[in-house]
């Protein structure tokens, strides 16, 4: 059905009117170029002609048509309106501005009570109905699709606007900050993998411009933050001194560190305090500068001193709130700078996680995927398996094959208790020849040609279509869920406005006795609240204490477990000296070493994760009270959890290790087949020793999880507690003003009034439900 059929048959439920060419109407371009008058034109029938023909706007556009067709009547007939009509959805459709565009502005007129309730809803209708009628590509009916979504944002913005003169201040302030939620989302996507995965070059491909520098050697050295502007620059952000502090600090157990401090001031010196500053120094650079600041190859070493960079540039790709940010390796020798990835990686909602094709799912690349679903806040996890024109295709499948088998293998390692299978599904794999994508989205054709690659077998386009439909496109599911909670939090609004008007026409309507009933209603309406407000602060009080005795258990479970791996790493270790004993050799410490350190490792990884699982379970047992009211889910919303972030560093890894490592060799060498058994003593308490260090550590995580988790909840509990009050105080407001307002000589005024505007809330709240309905 063509838009005109649409049209035709929802508005006057018939066909097409057969339009003869002497009848057509010379419609001038500046109505078309109005969807204002559009919208006006559209929505004309006779029975709405008398009203329109009051209207400023109406005449203005009457005049501009009685100047191109002089005979047209000053009463136009329905076959004139028609006629009109269907010329106007022509032009439409040749000039392809689309249907949803006009909404807004039929909503505008539904809102001045010029066009009613039904006739809204028919004209909404006909934008899904009416289908184009010349042959589209995909991307052109996906941008139709777009559309709907854009025309909604659309009318949530003029909806909101009209909503403002009706609220009371209250609810006026709560309307503006679900605009600005809606405003100002923020979508966030993080680049990782490890050093020299290729992650630069990746994004440069994606980007289409080679703003980030890329070579064979690690290259970005710090957290580059990439947003739009209207103007390309970069902002470089110093370190701080307390920041640099914590460096020295850490260096005493890491040479990595060490030698990055020592380097970085003998290159400046005391011109260092220049850059390194109590509240940190931040710097406008032009693009051009940037690899003087970011790149870990240049001479100048300014990377050493720069925390994070933020790059503007007016790339379409990073409208809308979109941010990129490209990160440091996650094998980072500098720890620190891994630390600030990992915190930032907590706020994105996708990671794209780049790894060499070649040598796929390392240890470092397994634990952070496993990592990042299972614990961080990301809707999605794409890998991007790079540098794939240096594997058959037969390689390239063992590769993916080898790295979903690793993922399910640590999964059951990790003792995770969820759909082991639901969680591979969250992660979406995509090869990529980055070298050869980049070449072909900076317009070297040619070059790229020789490598035998085609734009589209890069991979380059499967990752941009990827993209638009998890994320960035306007019809993506995040725009819609983000969307509908506005739509959602808004008729919430609009609701409670109704509830208050009604309220104050009752007070307004009713005599005496039946005044100081409808008072005692009201008063017991507040008691019960003030009753369920004493309850939800018992029962919160309640959920704390439980959490605290839940928190004491876990402890003991990580003493214990540390006692179970102890023993068990300690056995295995006492077993392989025994074995070398028992063959007539002397153990040897070099292949004994790294057991050590895979062991505390992966002991600390097991507890971690447990830690977590449980954690986590009972947190979202306890956060579960019922139902809420939109109000308080936003409010919710914004207070994020606590991030349990149960790692150990490298720096305590040494420091748990150190200990066994400096005596192992004297003890060894000191002992034989014939006193193994002291050895076995001396061991024991050895590895108490420095499973001590290991155990302090969790225990001290042990205690600012559970004072992060205390505070959380007390906010949570506060969330509730505050919005039952305001509905206790905001109820006393509208009974203490309502009576005044009824002992007021001008009361009749103000009835008329209060009706008034209850006609208009009831208009928007259907048009609200019309669009929730569309969101669904």
């Amino acid at each position: 059905m063509t838009l005109s059929q649409a049209f035709f048959h929802t508005i006057y439920a018939l066909a097409t009117p057969d339009i003869k060419p002497l009848e057509r109407i010379n419609i001038p371009p500046e109505i078309i170029a109005s969807p204002q008058s559009l919208a006006i034109l559209l929505s004309l029938n006779n029975d709405n002609f008398a009203l329109y023909s009051q209207t400023p706007s109406f005449l203005q556009i009457f005049s501009h048509l009685k100047d191109s067709n002089p005979k047209i009547p000053l009463e136009l007939t329905l076959q004139t309106i028609q006629t009109l009509q269907y010329q106007l959805l022509e032009s439409l459709q040749e000039q392809h501005i689309h249907f949803e565009e006009l909404l807004p502005h039929f909503v505008q007129l539904n809102l001045a009570t010029i066009l009613s309730n039904d006739e809204i809803q028919n004209l909404a209708s006909l934008s899904q109905r009416a289908a184009p009628t010349h042959t589209e590509s995909d991307s052109n009916n996906a941008q139709i699709q777009q559309m709907s979504l854009k025309t909604l944002n659309q009318n949530f913005h003029t909806l909101s606007l009209a909503l403002t003169h009706l609220l009371p201040q209250s609810l006026q302030d709560k309307l503006e900050s679900i605009t600005n939620d809606l405003q100002h989302q923020k979508f966030s996507i993080g680049i990782t993998g490890v050093l020299s995965a290729g992650k630069s070059t990746f994004l440069n491909a994606l980007l289409g411009e080679e703003i980030l520098g890329s070579s064979s050697v690690p290259e970005t050295a710090n957290l580059t933050i990439l947003r739009f502007g209207e103007t390309m620059h970069a902002r470089v952000h110093f370190w701080k001194e307390e920041q640099w502090s914590e460096l020295h600090h850490l260096s005493q157990h890491d040479t990595n560190i060490k030698a990055f401090l020592e380097e970085s001031e003998n290159i400046f010196g005391t011109s260092l305090k220049e850059y390194i500053t109590k509240e940190g120094t931040t710097r406008d650079i032009q693009a051009s500068e940037l690899a003087t600041y970011t790149s870990a190859n240049h001479p100048s070493k300014f990377c050493n001193l720069i925390q994070e960079v933020e790059l503007f540039t007016p790339l379409k790709f990073l409208q809308n709130g979109v941010e990129i940010v490209d990160t440091p390796g996650l094998d980072d020798p500098i720890t620190k700078r891994e630390e600030i990835t990992r915190d930032y990686i907590q706020k994105c909602d996708l990671l794209i996680h780049i790894m060499n094709a070649s040598c796929a799912a390392t240890q470092i690349d397994i634990d952070f995927i496993l990592e990042s679903l299972l614990e961080q806040n990301i809707s999605r996890l794409l890998v991007v398996l790079t540098r794939i024109d240096l594997l058959t295709p037969k390689e390239l499948q063992a590769s993916l094959d080898y790295t979903k088998q690793s993922l399910i293998t640590q999964l059951k390692k990790a003792h995770y208790k969820g759909d082991i299978q639901a969680v591979i599904e969250r992660i979406d794999f995509i090869p990529l020849a980055g070298y050869t994508a980049l070449l072909y989205r900076t317009n070297r054709e040619q070059e790229a040609a020789q490598s035998g690659i085609s734009l589209q077998q890069s991979g380059i386009l499967a990752i941009e279509n990827y993209l638009d439909k998890m994320l960035l496109g306007e019809d993506s599911l995040k725009h819609k869920d983000i969307l509908y909670l506005a739509y959602k939090a808004m008729e919430k609004l609009t609701q409670e406005a109704l509830d208050l008007l009604t309220l104050k026409s009752k007070l307004l309507n009713t005599d005496k006795a039946e005044l100081e009933n409808f008072i005692a209603q009201v008063s017991a309406q507040n008691e019960e609240l003030s009753h369920s407000l004493l309850n939800l602060k018992n029962h919160f009080e309640s959920q704390l204490d439980e959490l605290k005795a839940f928190l004491v258990s876990l402890e003991h479970f990580i003493d214990n477990t540390l006692e179970s791996a102890k023993n068990q790493l300690k056995d295995t270790f006492f077993g392989d000296i025994a074995y070398a004993y028992a063959q007539g050799q002397k153990p040897s410490l070099e292949s004994l070493s790294p057991m050590i350190e895979v062991g505390i490792k992966d002991c600390f990884a097991n507890v971690g994760r447990e830690y977590k699982y449980k954690l986590g379970k009972k947190i979202a047992q306890l956060t579960q009270i019922g139902e809420q009211s939109i109000q308080e889910t936003q409010a919710l919303a914004k207070l994020q959890p606590p991030h349990i972030h149960f790692q150990l560093t490298k720096e305590q890894l040494t420091q748990s290790t150190h200990t066994l490592l400096q005596a192992l060799p004297s003890l060894i060498q000191s002992h034989s087949k014939s006193n193994q058994n002291a050895l076995s003593i001396k061991l024991d308490a050895l590895f108490g020793e420095a499973f001590a260090h290991f155990g302090n550590r969790c225990r001290e995580k042990s205690i600012e999880i559970k004072e992060a988790f205390l505070t959380y909840f007390d906010s949570i509990a506060l969330v509730h507690q505050s919005h039952i009050q305001s509905q206790i105080d905001h109820k006393q407001a509208i009974l203490d003003d309502a009576l005044k307002q009824k002992d007021c000589s001008d009361v009749e005024n103000l009835k008329n009034t209060l009706l008034s505007q209850q006609t208009q809330l009831e208009n928007i709240h259907t048009q609200i439900l019309s669009h929730l309905q569309s969101l669904t």
